[in-house]
């Protein structure tokens, strides 16, 4: 009779555990398919780096503004040479980036000029922060790019009329002020 409430007891506590891994898995798979939806969905450049820039992750967005697909970058450090094909200016990129991180663990809106797959150029503003090593964890970066290229755009623009209308101002043979509402 002892030995029957041991192995009840046995069996309910094998019992409790096994619903309760079973209800901590579930929601560990929730968990990872609203981040991975999170990853996929959003708006700017997201990737995860391992060492040496090896690409981990990289979602829909940095897809789409570079052109190349997740299949084609990830494993691997080779886009680096694509979205950045002059050596030089792939080097000095590289030295900032790692400078920065090494100094503060993070970067905050570095701005580089990257070469799309078709071959256009684009401004993105970088944000980057360094994951602490663990042995357990590959990720050793977490970057997030955002495409500037048309607010640069329009920024250019704005200062050229602005120029424009400033040298305009200066050459015409007649007084030009400013009067606020009161005259």
């Amino acid at each position: 009779l002892i030995r029957m409430g041991i192995f009840t007891g046995i069996a309910v506590v094998i019992t409790v555990l096994a619903e309760s891994w079973h209800a901590t898995e579930q929601a560990l798979r929730i968990t990872n398919s609203f981040q991975e939806t999170i990853i996929s969905n959003a708006r700017v450049w997201l990737m995860a780096l391992g060492e040496k820039g090896t690409i981990l992750v990289w979602n829909t967005a940095a897809e789409e503004i570079s052109g190349y697909t997740a299949d084609e970058v990830l494993g691997s450090n080779a886009v680096w040479h694509l979205l950045y094909p002059d050596v030089d200016y792939r080097r000095e990129v590289t030295s900032t980036i790692t400078g920065l991180i090494a100094e503060d663990n993070y970067l905050q809106g570095f701005a580089t000029v990257i070469r799309t797959k078709d071959g256009d150029l684009k401004n993105i503003s970088w944000n980057t922060r360094k994951i602490p090593a663990r042995d357990d964890v590959s990720i050793r970066h977490i970057a997030i790019g955002v495409d500037v290229t048309r607010q640069k755009r329009i920024s250019r623009k704005l200062n050229q009329n602005l120029r424009f209308l400033q040298v305009l101002m200066d050459t015409l043979p007649v007084p030009i002020f400013y009067k606020n509402l009161t005259g």
